[in-house]
């Protein structure tokens, strides 16, 4: 066999030594994603772990509700308006513009703190949550530091809330319930429209 041959035979020999080592490599990182994902996939009879939605004890009954108060310990509670401003009045562009938010009377936030109920589905009920969830009035609540240590998100459009507080979280097969009738009131009486960006469905 000349020089030649033999220098183009182990060149073909080092470049099927790359594929193969190559095809190692790529096979070994598929399997290790693979076994990645299995492990972070949840069990789909368990909540998902690490949800800040949900906690996986069940407290109530099928078909319980109980009230729940957003932060009972904050100090105070402010609204805040969010939305497209060029699509609204100059009085609710006034309300998106203000950054101190309107603060609630003791009178009216005893309204909002019995506006909220979390309600256990019974098996024959359904949670079937819009995709249109664009919420406009945000209630915060802060505490005697002026720290917000809780948030109630009021979507009118599709008349869903959404809690974002450490010690509020639904259990598994619950929902948050709002009092949207009760809490328009109270908007109106702070001169807030309830159909922000979203005309004839507050």
């Amino acid at each position: 066999m000349s020089d030649k041959a033999i220098e183009m035979a182990w060149a073909e020999g080092n470049d099927m030594k790359q594929r193969n080592a190559m095809v190692a490599v790529w096979t070994a990182l598929f399997i290790a994603i693979g076994a990645t994902l299995s492990l972070a996939m949840p069990d789909s009879k368990s909540p998902l772990k690490g949800d800040p939605f949900v906690l996986s004890k069940n407290e109530l009954k099928p078909g319980e509700r109980r009230p729940v108060v957003v932060s009972p310990e904050a100090v105070e509670v402010r609204l805040f308006v969010d939305g497209l401003p060029f699509r609204e009045s100059s009085h609710v562009q006034a309300l998106m513009n203000d950054t101190e938010g309107l603060r609630l009377s003791r009178a009216q936030r005893e309204i909002l703190d019995r506006s909220l109920t979390r309600h256990r589905l019974s098996p024959s009920e359904s949670d079937a949550t819009p995709a249109c969830y664009d919420p406009h009035h945000f209630f915060r609540y802060f505490d005697a530091k002026g720290e917000r240590i809780g948030e109630l998100e009021v979507c009118y459009c599709c008349r869903q809330v959404r809690l974002y507080a450490p010690d509020q979280k639904l259990n598994e097969g619950e929902i948050w319930e709002f009092d949207f009738e009760g809490a328009a009131k109270l908007l109106k009486a702070m001169n807030v429209p309830t159909d922000i960006n979203c005309p004839g469905r507050g």
